[in-house]
């Protein structure tokens, strides 16, 4: 196994980084790393009902889709992420939570922390979350990956995934929310972040006796910003690419209150279904300039303001009806 050192904190980089080196490479191999702020959703999850959309658009935070199963979890300052990639002959045991989360319980165990593993995949001390980890499948090779927080504004945390899951219906995956903590407030000596992920990176080296560490070169690099480029900050991968989903909303018109569902296939509005008693040519309306619209804020907006809503709906308005209908 070796070490490869991921040159910043780019949440688009890093995430790639993961998917090229699990894909394309033959080493097994070891990265510790950090991101900026952002929300990342696992690949089968319903982007929409994991996160607080507006909350995060005003934030500048991005939502970011990876190729592992799993829930949501926070990426960002005060949040350490952690990646395994490596080799199987056999099916047998190719995700394993307790061998890859092994090395990381043994370094906080020796800094005194009653860290166990819980439920399917989380780390947690005295019952409160400390890690979350998920796995992706490549041919003969496991990435396993994993975060810690140590030092995260939790109120951001909270902020961020304050979602509204039971206005959708879909078979997508959900996340299990959990309380978490952050290491610092448990450790009996204080050490700063970057003391912290100094030792855990010496510590896993020693652990996996891993002697070889090196960057990534100029080739990777650039296949890899590629891949970040095309993919991971593309709105059909990390908000389309959710399976698809029913939206239930109760809006108030100029005449009426409607109740309004969305059917949504590859981030496209479907169909459109209305409340029995709604106006006909409403219904008529929304469904005419809505279905075949992307499920985006920017889209509705678009198709709203350039057609005759007059008659239910105040041209200034539409802005609220289209955050509405996310």
């Amino acid at each position: 196994m070796i070490e490869l050192v991921k040159p910043d904190t780019d949440p688009w980089f890093n995430i790639a980084a993961e998917e090229y080196v699990t894909h394309h490479m033959e080493d097994e191999v070891f990265m510790l790393w950090e991101n900026t702020d952002c929300v990342v959703i696992g690949k089968h999850q319903h982007a929409l009902s994991e996160v607080n959309l507006m909350w995060l658009e005003n934030a500048d935070i991005p939502v970011i889709r990876r190729i592992s199963g799993g829930g949501t979890v926070f990426q960002g300052v005060g949040n350490i992420n952690y990646s395994f990639v490596t080799n199987h002959h056999t099916n047998k045991d190719r995700v394993s939570f307790e061998r890859a989360t092994a090395p990381i319980r043994a370094f906080l165990k020796a800094k005194d922390l009653d860290v166990e593993l819980t439920g399917k995949s989380n780390l947690t001390i005295k019952g409160k979350k400390i890690s979350g980890n998920a796995a992706h499948l490549y041919k003969n090779r496991s990435l396993h990956h994993g975060t810690l927080l140590f030092d995260a504004h939790l109120e951001t945390i909270r902020q961020a995934l304050d979602s509204r899951p039971e206005n959708y219906l879909t078979k997508a995956i959900q996340s299990n929310r959990a309380e978490i903590i952050n290491l610092n407030s448990l450790l009996r000596e204080q050490i700063s972040r970057e003391e912290f992920l100094s030792e855990l990176r010496q510590f896993i080296r020693d652990q996996l006796q891993i002697s070889d560490s090196r960057s990534f070169t100029q080739a990777e690099l650039n296949d890899i910003e590629q891949l970040a480029e095309q993919k991971y900050r593309s709105w059909d991968w990390n908000i389309g690419y959710s399976p698809d989903y029913q939206l239930t909303r109760t809006i108030g018109f100029n005449r009426e209150t409607v109740e309004i569902s969305l059917h949504v296939s590859k981030g496209m509005i479907k169909d459109i279904c209305a409340s029995k008693d709604t106006d006909p040519s409403l219904t008529h309306l929304l469904q005419e300039h809505l279905i075949g619209c992307y499920h985006r804020r920017n889209d509705l907006i678009q198709r709203l303001k350039h057609q005759d809503f007059s008659p239910y709906i105040a041209q200034d308005h539409c802005q609220k009806v289209a955050q509405l209908l996310l």
